[in-house]
């Protein structure tokens, strides 16, 4: 036979029982703690706190008519320069590798004043082989494209950056 301790089984069961209706008591009053909260706040009325900004707002008077604006308002056709023609002329011949291989030979003559190091920050929008080296990468990377036109490069909005603009078309259509 076997012998059983039904001591501890029962003080087990009682000590979980015990246990579970404590937890759903402390639930049940949070509940209802929460409830009577709920039902008894009266937050601040918004109507009344901001009246008088309501009545200020709707007792204005403004004169109603146009204002005037004097301000300048800049568009691309103020940013050309008129150095190059916003459509280039029909003579003009689209820009090959020949074309840019030319221009190398002429740059490799020049030489460049510098003071003794080359200063890698800042990019010199005025050396010619900045130009060349954009038509290059264009010729690279857009390859049904055909430039026509490449205007000098300008001072970009950061120190190390330039823009240029060019005039080009599509291969596929005629020029």
């Amino acid at each position: 036979m076997k012998e059983t301790n039904l001591g501890a089984d029962h003080i087990g069961q009682k000590l979980i029982r015990l246990t579970s209706n404590l937890c759903f008591s402390v639930f049940v009053v949070s509940v209802l703690i929460f409830a009577v909260t709920a039902i008894t706040y009266q937050p601040p009325n918004p109507w009344l706190e901001s009246a008088p900004a309501f009545t200020k707002l709707f007792t204005q008077t403004e004169n109603a008519t146009f204002k005037i604006d004097d301000s300048v308002v800049k568009t691309g056709e103020d940013l050309q320069t008129g150095t190059a023609p916003a459509v280039p002329p029909a003579d003009i011949k689209p820009i090959t590798e020949e074309v840019i291989k030319r221009k190398e030979e002429e740059v490799s003559d020049m030489t460049l004043k510098s003071s003794g190091r080359e200063d890698l920050e800042v990019v010199n929008c005025s050396d010619p082989r900045v130009l060349i080296t954009v038509e290059k990468f264009n010729l690279w990377l857009f390859k049904s494209v055909v430039f026509l036109h490449y205007q000098t490069p300008v001072n970009g909005s950061k120190q190390d950056e330039f823009d240029v603009s060019w005039t080009f078309g599509n291969k596929k259509e005629k020029l």
